[in-house]
C-alpha cells in the first residue's frame, strides 16, 4: 500500500508540474480536439466522460481504473481525446483524472481557443446533391479571404458563373455575387468587360462536409431562396476535421 500511495502522490505531482502538452495552438470550429499528454500509466482503462458545464467550461473525466499504474516502471505515453466540435470562443477545459482510490481525484485546467474561420480543407466543389449540373467553387486562401464561384444557368437556360471574395468569418459567410459580362470570344478585351452585382450569397455550414446556400438576387427574376450543398470534391488533402482519418 506505501507503494501504491507513493506511485499515485508521484503521478499526480508529475500531472501538475508539467502541462505544457495540453496548451493547443488554436483551432477552427469545425477542428476536433485531440489531447496529448505524457504519464506513466497506460489510461484509459475505463470510461472517458465529455460534457458542457457551461457555455464556455468543458470537462473531461478519465477513469485511469485504479492500481493499473502499480506494476509498471515509469515510461512517457501518449494519448489523445477526441472532444467533438467545438463552438468558437475562449474555453476552458477541465480535465479531471479519477481512480477507484478515495484518496486520488486530481484535476487540471487547459485553455482551448477555437476562432471562427474556414480551414483551408473547405477549398473545393460543393454542390446540391439533388441538382447535378451546378455548383460552387470555394477557395480558402492564406489571407483570411474567401473566393466564391457559382457555376450555374440564367433564367434562359444559358451557362452563367458568378463570383465574389469575403472575408473568411467561418461557419456563416456572406459574400456579394458579381456576374460578369460583355467579352466576346476569341478577343475577351479586358475594356468591354462589365460586373453587374447580381446578389447576395449567404454560406452556413453545418460541419466539415455539410451546409446551406442561401441567395438574395437584385437580378431581376432569381428572388431569393436556399438549398443544402455539400463537399463532392476537394481542392486539398488536408482534413477539415482532426478527429477523421
Amino acid at each position: 500500500m506505501r507503494h501504491a500511495l507513493a506511485s499515485l502522490l508521484l503521478l499526480a505531482s508529475l500531472a501538475q508540474a508539467d502541462n505544457s502538452r495540453w496548451n493547443l495552438q488554436p483551432l477552427n470550429p469545425f477542428e476536433r480536439v485531440v489531447l496529448f499528454n505524457s504519464y506513466d500509466c497506460p489510461y484509459p482503462t475505463g470510461n472517458t466522460i465529455f460534457r458542457q458545464l457551461d457555455e464556455h467550461l468543458w470537462e473531461l473525466v478519465i477513469e485511469t481504473g485504479g492500481n493499473v499504474c502499480f506494476d509498471r516502471e515509469y515510461e512517457t505515453v501518449e494519448y489523445s481525446f477526441d472532444l467533438g466540435l467545438l463552438p468558437a470562443g475562449e474555453h476552458t477545459l477541465r480535465v479531471v483524472h479519477t481512480a477507484d482510490l478515495d484518496f486520488y481525484n486530481q484535476w487540471q485546467d487547459v485553455p482551448l481557443v477555437v476562432e471562427d474561420v474556414l480551414p483551408e480543407a473547405f477549398s473545393g466543389l460543393w454542390a446540391n446533391p439533388e441538382q447535378p449540373g451546378h455548383g460552387l467553387q470555394l477557395t480558402v486562401d492564406d489571407n483570411g479571404q474567401l473566393v466564391v464561384m457559382w457555376l450555374m444557368f440564367d433564367r434562359t437556360g444559358n451557362s452563367q458563373w458568378l463570383y465574389g471574395t469575403t472575408a473568411n468569418t467561418g461557419s456563416r459567410v456572406e459574400v456579394e455575387m458579381l456576374a460578369p459580362e460583355g467579352m466576346v470570344f476569341p478577343d475577351l478585351l479586358p475594356q468591354t468587360l462589365n460586373l453587374p452585382v447580381w446578389g447576395q450569397l449567404q454560406l452556413e455550414f453545418e460541419d466539415c462536409t455539410h451546409g446551406q446556400l442561401r441567395w438574395e438576387a437584385q437580378a431581376s427574376g432569381y428572388g431569393t431562396g436556399s438549398m443544402p450543398i455539400e463537399m463532392v470534391l476537394p481542392a486539398t488533402s488536408l482534413r477539415c476535421d482532426r478527429g477523421e482519418e
